[in-house]
């Protein structure tokens, strides 16, 4: 591997110059719009990055709000997914449920035509979870899609 050894440039000046480029979507646009110079160290850029991306709330709070997360009807299933991994992790990795309250939350979040096909007791992680539960949606989405068209066919035959 190459090696380069500049009088006075440490790994770390290098590592911070290249940080920024390794920020992707909201948080590149957020970094790269900020006024030059505003962030000169690693204190002003957790400072600046915890106004805009940070919560403020309690985990208590945290915890509460995911607890009592509902899937909104009419939404993409996935965008409520999204929503509640969001929520998940920002609570502190110490104060996080177990693996069974986690799914519980997420399966009772879920509309009951939906929760009643997810097999809790096959999916012991999230992921697996919401991964059965977006198969569920489709099928459930195909089935009403069906439906539609035999209702539509009925009625243009009489």
């Amino acid at each position: 591997m190459l090696s380069v050894n500049l009088n006075g440039v440490t790994k770390e000046d290098i590592v911070v110059r290249l940080f920024p480029h390794t920020l992707q979507g909201v948080l590149g646009s957020w970094y790269f719009s900020l006024p030059s110079g505003s962030i000169n160290n690693w204190d002003t850029f957790q400072d600046q990055f915890l106004i805009k991306f940070g919560d403020n709330r309690s985990t208590t709070t945290l915890i509460n709000d995911l607890s009592n997360l509902k899937y909104e009807p009419k939404k993409p299933l996935k965008d409520f997914n999204s929503h509640f991994n969001k929520l998940f992790n920002k609570i502190p990795t110490t104060s996080k449920p177990s693996d069974e309250v986690q799914n519980e939350w997420y399966i009772s979040a879920l509309p009951s035509n939906s929760s009643i096909f997810v097999d809790r007791a096959a999916k012991p992680t999230l992921a697996e979870n919401m991964k059965d539960a977006i198969v569920v949606e489709k099928c459930i989405l195909a089935v009403k899609r069906k439906n539609v068209v035999d209702e539509r066919k009925s009625k243009n035959v009489f």
